[in-house]
């Protein structure tokens, strides 16, 4: 009976990861232009029907407008701290500090009020970026200032995203500027990439910054934006990209024809498309625990990152854990995965995540004694493959 259950058990998981696919949420009739998490809650803003919430996942949403003018588009998200900040198409900018339950209007700065298409927070300072430049507000959104130092006129600022002490904002027909002084004045950082290139998204990933355009696809810089080298093998022609999101060393492009993934530094990209029918023109993409979020023009679609763009083996030689059954601990031995660098996951048998961490020795202790008893599977995830051994805690 044991054998029968543990291999059940790990067949359950292998089916969860190797078949993820996407599957379209409740929320699939609007379109949604961006996304903001806080916690459990996922905002999602949409192109003429306002602002809605969901606290489970995904699997259901509630519109949250009260407050908001005639629930217009909302173009742009950001939190900050328990803030929520939304960025609309025609009435300037709103706050909720309770959750979605009510939006303020704080437009004290703005003339007019500006269509808003990019935020970003640095510090206690909000960055907007609209159709008239870049604005910045130091008081949580009373009051916003017009800081456009070294920008070209006329200069709509498409995307920001900040790194350290960074910002970069993505410009239409305008390239991609860096603020090192808090936005005080903005330089050209363009090295590298077509004159005169619109950006479409901007995304931080350690010492990389991610650059998606209109029409000639990604564009990667490592030092700073002092130069950027074109990432587009395996993308789907037109290249073009809207958003990004990043987990760890994978990072997900979203364009007008689907989701396409790297997890070698953009050396090349893989659809990750299964099940994603008719909506694949990604507008904006979040993670939030193991799920992804794709915005698209038919709502809001989700799967699970577990697996995706990996190689998953049920290896008996690669991966030893003993005591099994086990009482309190078990042991970890890798061998022979040409990593330095691991991530863990460990599940139960209906697939709940129990722990995740990241290891660099090839072995090591993991404490169980606090889980429930029954069968448990680890994954041992490198950088292209997933191995996946299953034990009993007793």
């Amino acid at each position: 009976m044991k054998k029968l259950f543990t291999t059940f058990a790990l067949l359950t998981i292998l089916c969860l990861s190797v078949n993820a696919q996407w599957q379209q949420t409740s929320l699939d009739s609007t379109s949604v232009l961006c996304f903001a998490i806080n916690g459990n809650n996922i905002f999602a803003g949409t192109q003429s029907n306002g602002v809605y919430l969901s606290s489970n996942g995904g699997s259901s949403w509630d519109t949250v407008n009260t407050g908001l003018s005639y629930n217009y588009g909302v173009n742009a998200l950001v939190k900050k701290g328990d803030t929520i900040f939304a960025g609309t198409g025609f009435y300037g900018m709103f706050l909720s500090s309770n959750n979605g339950s009510s939006w303020v209007a704080i437009n004290n700065g703005f003339t007019p009020y500006p269509t808003i298409y990019a935020l970003a927070v640095i510090g206690n300072n909000i960055f907007a970026g609209t159709g008239n430049g870049m604005y910045m507000s130091s008081n949580n959104g009373n009051s916003w200032t017009i800081v456009n130092t070294g920008l070209p006129t006329p200069n709509r600022v498409n995307a920001l995203t900040i790194n350290g002490s960074n910002i970069f904002a993505g410009l239409v027909d305008g390239g991609i500027y860096l603020s090192t002084n808090n936005g005080t004045s903005w330089a050209a950082v363009n090295t590298g990439m077509p004159s005169g290139v619109t950006i479409y998204a901007l995304a931080a990933s350690g010492n990389d910054i991610w650059s998606g355009t209109s029409s000639v696809g990604v564009y990667l810089s490592s030092n700073n934006g002092n130069s950027w080298t074109a990432k587009n093998t395996g993308l789907a022609y037109p290249y073009n990209a809207s958003t990004f999101a990043v987990s760890g060393s994978e990072i997900f492009a979203g364009t007008g024809q689907g989701v396409f993934l790297s997890s070698n530094n953009g050396n090349n990209w893989t659809a990750e498309n299964k099940s994603l029918t008719d909506s694949t023109d990604i507008r904006t993409l979040a993670i939030n625990g193991n799920t992804i979020f794709a915005g698209t023009f038919g709502g809001v679609w989700k799967t699970s990152i577990v697996g995706l763009g990996f190689e998953e083996i049920n290896s008996e030689n690669n991966i030893k854990v003993y005591p099994d059954p086990a009482t309190n601990y078990i042991n970890i031995d890798i061998e022979d995965l040409r990593s330095t660098n691991f991530d863990l996951l460990m599940y139960d048998v209906v697939g709940n995540l129990f722990l995740e961490k990241n290891l660099e020795n090839v072995k090591t202790s993991i404490d169980v004694s606090s889980f429930p008893k029954g069968v448990y599977v680890i994954e041992i995830k490198t950088v292209k493959r997933i191995f996946v051994k299953n034990f009993v805690k007793e």
